[in-house]
C-alpha cells in the first residue's frame, strides 16, 4: 500500500503507522518481514511510527521497536514513558504529536498540553494507537484525558 501511495503521491513527505507495526514485537523475524515487504520505500521516505500494544509486547517493553528506529528524543521526561516512543515534530505548518498510548496516560498529558500551548502551527495532529471513540472497547481514560 505504501508503495502504491508513493506512485500516486510522489511528493509525500513521510509515512506514519499508529502502532502494531508487527504482530509480536519481540520476534525479530516479524520485523524482518516488515522491512522485506516494504521494499525500498522507507529508504526514500522516512517512517515516523508509534508503538501499539503488539510492538510493546506482554509488559516486556518495546526494546526491539526501539532498536529498529532512531526517533526524536523530545518526549516527556518521565520514567514511565520510554525515550523515542512519545515525541513531537513540526512539518511545514503542522505539529505532530506521536504518543505512545501503551505508556501511562497521566505521565504524558502535561507534556501534550505544553506542546499544544507552545506551538504556533495552524494544524495540530495527535497520533496514538488506541481510539478514544469506539464501540468495541472503551478507552475512557484516553477519551477523558486527550479527547476534548
Amino acid at each position: 500500500m505504501a508503495q502504491q501511495t508513493l506512485i500516486r503521491h510522489p511528493n509525500i513527505a513521510f509515512y506514519s503507522i499508529a502502532g502494531d507495526l508487527v504482530s509480536t514485537g519481540l520476534h525479530r523475524d516479524e520485523w524482518d518481514e516488515l522491512w522485506q515487504h516494504s521494499g525500498t520505500i522507507f529508504q526514500s521516505k522516512p517512517l515516523l511510527p508509534i508503538p501499539g500494544n503488539h510492538d510493546s509486547q506482554d509488559g516486556l517493553g518495546a526494546w526491539m521497536y526501539q532498536q529498529m528506529f532512531s526517533l526524536p528524543h523530545n518526549g516527556p521526561k518521565h520514567p514511565e514513558v520510554p525515550d523515542e516512543q512519545t515525541y513531537a515534530f513540526t512539518y511545514k505548518n503542522a505539529l505532530f504529536l506521536m504518543i505512545d498510548a501503551t505508556a501511562p496516560i497521566e505521565a504524558q498529558t502535561a507534556w501534550i498540553k505544553q506542546q499544544l500551548a507552545q506551538s504556533k502551527a495552524d494544524w495540530k495532529f495527535m497520533f496514538f494507537h488506541f481510539p478514544p471513540y469506539t464501540f468495541e472497547e472503551d478507552y475512557a481514560d484516553i477519551r477523558k484525558a486527550w479527547g476534548h
